[in-house]
């Protein structure tokens, strides 16, 4: 491919050759030579304009904000549109929904696709879990992809003919311009709460980095009844774009849910916009998944889909892999995998755990990521402790931090009640201990890890499936 056309919409600042042919893109020196094309970037960890005068010597061509052959304005956004144009603009041939928000991205990308889908529109995901292309799914690395993996991954859902794709969209990816070159058709904002401080500082910047989205997007929908709704609305408004707003509590929202019922099988409510009522539900109990149909239904419609068959389609939508994913054990306990790894996610997951139980207790088994925002830790564990009948504060992906040290941080707030609470830094041990002592009508959360079938320790990752764990049970 001639570099003129895998510079396409770059801004470069200095003069190229655009007739070279370049048949390989690298961030790596090692892996540079004659045929390729260099891209220095600027990380978090380490600065690939270190790695220019290596690539220059193995004959590539080099392209960075300084010392490289070709100079552009950004490195990042030129790193993003260069894979797009490698890969031959994918995307203008798809319809992309993007969904961002700390809590619910996952569980709203996969109701919007399959809403997508009940409507006949062929519908990939990239997100979390995994990443979807028909009936192909691969795990997923990032929960939004470098520019060279989600290029790739919009191309070949343009080569099995898709028609749309729903995706989630983190800060981070926002804030490292990795989606730059990325038109959504419609993207929704789901909420806002303390995450990410580790990378982003504060709020202030973890909320700046999620209302870059609307300055990719033709249409927003937006949670209503959030704190940073907003937000949100206000920069929508700035760059003249359709809001569409959901909510529960909102008197302002255009589609909004009433007549909640909720039960410990599903959860039941009445879709209204414009004067149109329906009835519907969702086989996931909780309010947070009333919130998160909303968000999807919203957003289905500002992919042109009726509220009518949105309606119909969140009745035969099933289960998500590590949400509210429910295990029900030999001697009547039941055993429930959740993802929630925030103060806000733990919290909605024990009080729609606390409405369904009926004489039993609430267990709860959980941990904190380490090299991750410290600040939560506290509040996770008075949370857990506040909701639970007994807490078992365990360990997650401590990563290369002291497992012990993340638990002491977690005891600063779990000590706030008295709750019972046993410390057993071994994760499997913890269920192992969860599962024997849980009894009939107990019910065992195990929040902080969901789909992941790993744990990542200081020097190693290790196999760890929580579902595997709890067949022994079963």
């Amino acid at each position: 491919m001639k570099l003129k056309t895998l510079l396409k919409d770059v801004e470069v600042l200095s003069q190229y050759d655009g007739d070279r042919e370049v048949s390989k893109i690298s961030v790596l020196s090692n892996e540079a030579d004659e045929s390729s094309l260099f891209i220095a970037v600027k990380g978090e960890k380490s600065n690939g304009e270190s790695l220019i005068s290596e690539a220059k010597q193995k004959g590539a061509v080099t392209l960075g904000e300084s010392g490289a052959d070709i100079t552009v304005r950004d490195a990042k956004e030129a790193r993003a549109l260069i894979w797009r144009n490698f890969y031959k603009r994918p995307d203008e041939k798809l319809s992309v929904f993007g969904v961002t928000g700390t809590n619910g991205k996952t569980t709203v990308t996969y109701l919007t696709r399959h809403i997508f889908e009940y409507a006949g529109k062929k519908t990939g995901v990239i997100g979390t879990v995994a990443n979807v292309i028909g009936t192909e799914s691969a795990a997923a690395i990032q929960t939004t992809p470098a520019p060279n993996e989600l290029y790739r991954l919009f191309s070949k859902m343009v080569s099995n003919k898709l028609s749309r794709v729903c995706m989630e969209v983190s800060s981070h990816s926002l804030e490292q311009k990795r989606i730059h070159g990325v038109t959504f058709t419609a993207s929704a904002f789901t909420n806002l709460t303390g995450d990410h401080l580790d990378y982003h500082g504060n709020m202030e910047s973890y909320l700046e980095a999620k209302l870059k989205i609307i300055e990719r997007s033709k249409s927003i929908a937006i949670n209503a009844d959030d704190a940073y709704a907003k937000a949100f609305s206000e920069r929508a408004a700035c760059n003249s774009i359709p809001v569409l707003c959901y909510g529960i509590n909102s008197k302002t929202a255009d589609l909004t849910a009433k007549s909640l019922n909720l039960t410990k099988e599903k959860s039941e409510f009445t879709l209204c916009y414009n004067g149109e009522k329906i009835r519907t539900y969702i086989s996931v109990p909780g309010k947070f998944s009333v919130y998160n149909a909303l968000c999807a239904v919203a957003l289905s419609m500002l992919g042109g889909i009726s509220l009518a068959d949105a309606a119909e389609a969140l009745k035969t939508s099933g289960g998500i892999k590590g949400r509210m994913e429910r295990v029900k054990a030999k001697n009547g306990a039941t055993a429930v995998i959740d993802f929630a790894h925030t103060p806000d996610g733990l919290k909605n997951v024990l009080i729609t755990l606390n409405g369904i139980k009926e004489n039993g207790r609430l267990i709860t088994v959980f941990g904190c990521g380490g090299d991750r925002d410290k600040s939560k830790r506290s509040v996770m564990g008075e949370i857990a402790a506040k909701y639970s009948d007994l807490v078992i504060i365990t360990s997650d992906n401590p990563r290369s931090e002291d497992p012990h040290a993340i638990i002491r941080d977690i005891t600063v707030g779990s000590s706030r009640y008295k709750t019972p609470q046993l410390i057993i830094e071994d994760r499997r041990a913890a269920i192992k201990t969860a599962m024997q002592n849980a009894k009939s009508g107990d019910i065992v959360l195990l929040a902080g890890k969901g789909h992941e079938n790993y744990q990542i320790l200081k020097d190693r990752t290790v196999s760890f499936d929580e579902y595997e764990i709890l067949k022994a049970y079963i």
